[in-house]
C-alpha cells in the first residue's frame, strides 16, 4: 500500500492531506448527524467500516470531538484520540459520548465528531459528523 501527501493552500494557510493508492477501509457515519437530548446522558455513535475487497483484517480508527456551539466539559465529554478497534470481519463499532445535563436555558448546541483511520501509527482523516444537543431547560 502506498501513501502520498496532497498539499492544498487556501486563505488560512496550508492544509496537508494524505492520499492513498488503496485505503485499507473507509468509514461511514450518518451524513445528517445525530440529535440527542441534554437529559439523555449519553449518545451512541455508530461507526461503520467498508472494506475492499473484504474486512478480513483488523482495523483501528481514532475518534476526536471538537466544539462548535457546544463546549466540552460544559456540554459533553471531550474525546481526544479515542481509539476504536475493529476485529477481523467486524464492520460496525459503537462509541458512547457523555452529555452534560446543565440547568441553563440555552439554544440547541452542536459539536463535531472526527473519525480517522490509523495505519502503521499514522492517522488519516476519513469522516466526520455533527451532534446536536437539544436543551431541556
Amino acid at each position: 500500500m502506498r501513501f502520498e501527501i496532497l498539499t492544498c493552500e487556501d486563505a488560512e494557510g496550508t492544509l496537508t492531506l494524505p492520499t492513498f493508492d488503496a485505503k485499507p477501509f473507509s468509514i461511514v457515519v450518518p451524513a445528517g448527524g445525530y440529535v440527542v437530548g441534554e437529559a439523555d446522558g449519553t449518545i451512541a455513535i455508530t461507526i461503520t467500516r467498508t472494506c475492499l475487497p473484504d474486512c478480513s483484517n483488523a482495523g483501528v480508527v481514532v475518534v476526536n470531538t471538537a466544539d462548535y456551539t457546544a463546549t466540552s466539559s460544559d456540554d459533553y465529554t471531550l474525546f481526544q484520540s479515542e481509539p476504536v478497534y475493529f476485529t477481523p470481519a467486524e464492520t460496525d463499532a459503537t462509541v458512547s459520548l457523555s452529555i452534560v445535563d446543565d440547568v441553563y436555558v440555552e439554544p440547541d448546541e452542536s459539536l463535531v465528531v472526527y473519525i480517522a483511520i490509523q495505519v502503521n501509527g499514522e492517522i488519516y482523516h476519513d469522516s466526520f459528523t455533527y451532534i446536536t444537543i437539544t436543551d431541556n431547560d
